[in-house]
């Protein structure tokens, strides 16, 4: 229920990934990509061929009091509205990542413009794209160093990148039929998830690769008090990642889907 395909920045073509998903024995996916939905038309196309379902999704980052919270967004219907919206978060990204490679160049590191067109390709630059080329040319043993050392947030090279607000966000998605839910809150969210639920968010991602048991449990606990959905999925980009190897590294029952499916209809 959390995939990411090239129209955003995983690896994967939106067909090529719902293929794959099928054959790890998946009977339904969310297609997810960052700030777009671009991909679903194809995803759609290839859940038919491969007798996979497919739930329009999306995952939009905003920040709220300091701290980035990305929100999914289930069962999406007005799909041209919402791309036109969105539209405007992937044009602010560009010069964000022009700010980026600057800080880099000015750290000693050779990357440009042109390169990182070439890893994005008809996607909007973000900066796993820039972890994997700052790899790719071995500045970086692993894509996660790039995170930890130069790109993350509080490092030399990280530029914060501006977003609708929350209630913004939420309003967009649900104006367009999806139930918004809160995407790995981890534990930063913790203390937010008062406030989050008072905004309009629907459902909790419980179970994701980066939550570990004490996580999952406090979650599924404020999940049942406060009478939200509960999803969960693989985040799945394509890259060899620690715990985000493969689709199904982390799927959930049927059970959550049917359970979402009533707030989709």
């Amino acid at each position: 229920m959390h995939l990411h395909s090239s129209c955003s920045d995983g690896l994967l073509r939106p067909g090529e990934l719902i293929g794959m998903a099928s054959g790890y024995g998946l009977s339904a996916v969310a297609l997810t990509d960052h700030d777009t939905v671009e991909g679903l038309e194809e995803a759609f196309t290839a859940g038919k061929k491969h007798q996979t379902e497919v739930v329009a999704g999306v995952e939009i980052g905003v920040i709220e009091k300091g701290r980035e919270i990305h929100i999914l967004g289930y069962g999406l219907k007005k799909l041209d509205r919402l791309q036109e919206s969105l539209y405007k978060l992937r044009s602010k990204r560009a010069g964000r990542m022009a700010a980026m490679l600057k800080a880099l160049n000015r750290l000693g590191f050779s990357v440009s413009e042109s390169e990182i067109a070439a890893e994005s390709g008809e996607a909007a630059p973000g900066r796993l794209h820039l972890a994997r080329l700052l790899h790719r040319k071995g500045y970086v043993n692993s894509i996660e160093r790039a995170f930890k050392s130069f790109i993350g947030k509080g490092q030399p090279a990280y530029i914060p990148r501006e977003t609708y607000t929350l209630a913004q966000t939420i309003k967009l998605l649900t104006d367009c039929g999806a139930v918004p839910v809160l995407a790995h809150p981890g534990r930063a969210c913790q203390s937010l998830v008062g406030e989050l639920v008072a905004a309009g968010i629907r459902g909790i991602e419980v179970f994701h690769p980066d939550h570990d048991f004490s996580l999952r449990h406090f979650y599924l606990q404020v999940a049942e008090a406060k009478g939200l959905v509960v999803t969960g999925g693989s985040d799945y980009h394509g890259d060899n990642s620690a715990g985000h190897q493969y689709p199904t590294h982390l799927a959930v029952d049927g059970f959550y889907l049917d359970r979402l499916k009533i707030l989709m209809n």
